[in-house]
C-alpha cells in the first residue's frame, strides 16, 4: 500500500522544526565563542594581576631594603661584573701567550727537524764518499765529594780528570777525526762550574774520552756523544 504525499500543514510543520534546530545550533556556536572569549579576557586579567602583585611585593621589598643597602648591593654587583671583565681579559691574554708558547716550539721542532735531516744528508753523503762515519757516547761514571778524581775539591788550577778508553767497531784504515760534546752534566752549585771534554790519544782502533775539571769545581758525573770520521782507503 503507498504512503500519501503530506499535507502543506505538514510541510510547515516540518519546516520550522529544521529551522528551530539551525537556530538552536546558532545560538549554541554563538555561546560557545562567548565562553573562549570570556575565558581568554579572564586570563588576560589573571596575568595583569600577577605583574602587579610581583610588581608590588618588589616594591615592598626595596622599601624593606632601603635605600644604602640598595646601593651596596648595586656596588657589590658592579664590583662582580668589574672583576669577571678583568678574568675574561687575562684569560684572553692567557690564551694569547699560550698560542705564542705553541708556535714558538712549533718553530723549534721543525728548526730541530731540518737540522736532523741536514745531519742525515751529510752523514749520507759521507758514508756513500770513501769516509767512514762511527757514533757512540761514553759515561765519565759517578764521583761524589769524598771519591776522587772529578768530584773532589782543590785550591789549586791543576786539572783533574778521568779518561774513558773507546773501542771502534772496528779499525780504521786511517787515524780517524774525533768530536765529542756534553750530553749529560751534573755539578755542584756550590761553586763555578769549569768542565772539559775531550778525545785524546786518538788512533786507527780507538782514542780515550777525557772528562776534565779544575780549580775548586766539584762535578760528580759527565756523559758525552763522540763522532768518529774516516777514510776507508789508507791514508
Amino acid at each position: 500500500m503507498s504512503r500519501e504525499a503530506p499535507s502543506l500543514s505538514d510541510m510547515e510543520i516540518l519546516e520550522r522544526i529544521q529551522g528551530s534546530r539551525d537556530y538552536a545550533f546558532e545560538q549554541a556556536e554563538k555561546m560557545r565563542n562567548q565562553a573562549i572569549g570570556a575565558l581568554g579576557f579572564a586570563a588576560l586579567i589573571l596575568g595583569l594581576a600577577g605583574y602587579l602583585l610581583i610588581k608590588l611585593t618588589v616594591k615592598e621589598s626595596l622599601k624593606e631594603l632601603g635605600e644604602e643597602e640598595i646601593l651596596r648591593r648595586a656596588e657589590i654587583a658592579a664590583e662582580k661584573a668589574e672583576a669577571a671583565q678583568v678574568q675574561a681579559v687575562a684569560g684572553g691574554e692567557q690564551i694569547e701567550d699560550l698560542k705564542a708558547k705553541y708556535l714558538n716550539e712549533v718553530g723549534n721542532l721543525k728548526d730541530i727537524k731540518n737540522r736532523v735531516g741536514s745531519l742525515g744528508r751529510i752523514v749520507a753523503r759521507l758514508q756513500a764518499s770513501d769516509q767512514r762515519v762511527e757514533l757512540g757516547a761514553c759515561d765519565s761514571g759517578h764521583y761524589y765529594p769524598n771519591k776522587p778524581p772529578l768530584g773532589v775539591t782543590s785550591s789549586s788550577n791543576s786539572p783533574r780528570y778521568v779518561d774513558k778508553q773507546i773501542r771502534f767497531s772496528r779499525e780504521f784504515d786511517s787515524t780517524p777525526r774525533v768530536y765529542v760534546a756534553f750530553s749529560h752534566l751534573d755539578a755542584s752549585r756550590e761553586f763555578n762550574l769549569r768542565a772539559m771534554v775531550l778525545a785524546e790519544n786518538v788512533t786507527m782502533q780507538g782514542f780515550d774520552c777525557r772528562f776534565q775539571t779544575w780549580a775548586e769545581s766539584r762535578v760528580f758525573q759527565a756523559k758525552a756523544v763522540w763522532l768518529a770520521i774516516g777514510s776507508t782507503q789508507p791514508g
